[in-house]
């Protein structure tokens, strides 16, 4: 269903349109420059993978965050999707994309961080920190390892727009020790750079649920039931039973319904 679903969602082509702010030739003009402009990021930034992304997001977890980051090497934005796990914004806003400020939380490997950072030394890896064994089995499957967890450093960037209090910035803090920082780097000061979009809306709140939250209940307890099953196996195959000479023939007779007195 979910492959279906999303296989139906990316057969409709993006399309691209501007208002002009005016009827005269030269804001007709620069509403098809701009459409042009947004046709020409969507081939090279690669939007459609972004979008197949965000769509499987949202329906597993309801909501989806795209976030834009403006990378000075390149000169060049930068799109990442983020599941609900990977970003929050300030508590009891009703808007996400209007909230003061928000936080973006990556999971990387130590020696990435080194590198993306020129920090002097290798950062710990505490994305365990405080998690229990079901946990850090989890982060284990998750990260595509074999029992042990990979070693990965919990990276949080903080991203503040300009408003009565604050003239707009962004903080990068690894190992609770801020690393990098800098001011406010976006054209726009009435929202963040970050764009939420959810499954199934939920009223005075600005995540939502999706489709899939129904079905965890009972996948949890398949899950259960599975995990017994396979125990049980591994039991039968191994057991052994010991019976006197004389009860043999009263095995002979026996059957499997259940209930049945012996």
């Amino acid at each position: 269903n979910n492959r279906t679903l999303i296989s139906n969602l990316m057969q409709r082509e993006l399309s691209f349109e501007v208002t002009p702010n005016g009827a005269n030739d030269v804001a007709m003009h620069s509403a098809r420059i701009a459409e042009d402009l947004l046709r020409a990021l969507h081939e090279t930034h690669n939007w459609e993978k972004l979008r197949e992304k965000s769509m499987a997001t949202v329906l597993k977890g309801g909501t989806c965050g795209i976030c834009v980051d403006w990378d000075e090497e390149s000169e060049d934005t930068v799109e990442t999707v983020l599941s609900i796990s990977e970003f929050v914004v300030e508590p009891g806003s009703r808007d996400p994309e209007k909230a003061r400020w928000w936080i973006k939380a990556q999971l990387l490997p130590p020696a990435e961080v080194q590198a993306m950072y020129g920090l002097p030394r290798l950062p710990d890896h505490d994305a365990g920190t405080g998690m229990n064994p079901l946990q850090n089995k989890l982060l284990a499957a998750h990260m595509g390892s074999e029992g042990e967890v990979i070693p990965q450093t919990l990276v949080l960037t903080y991203y503040e727009r300009p408003n009565g209090k604050n003239k707009g910035c962004w903080k990068v803090e690894v190992n609770g020790a801020v690393i990098d920082e800098g001011p406010w780097e976006f054209p726009f000061k009435d929202r963040l750079n970050l764009v939420v979009g959810v499954e199934t809306i939920q009223e005075e709140r600005w995540f939502g649920e999706t489709i899939y939250t129904q079905a965890r209940s009972p996948q949890v307890a398949m899950n259960s039931a599975w995990s017994n099953l396979i125990e049980h196996l591994r039991d039968a195959s191994v057991s052994r039973l010991l019976v006197p000479h004389s009860a043999i023939r009263f095995m002979d007779v026996a059957t499997d319904l259940p209930g049945e007195m012996l």
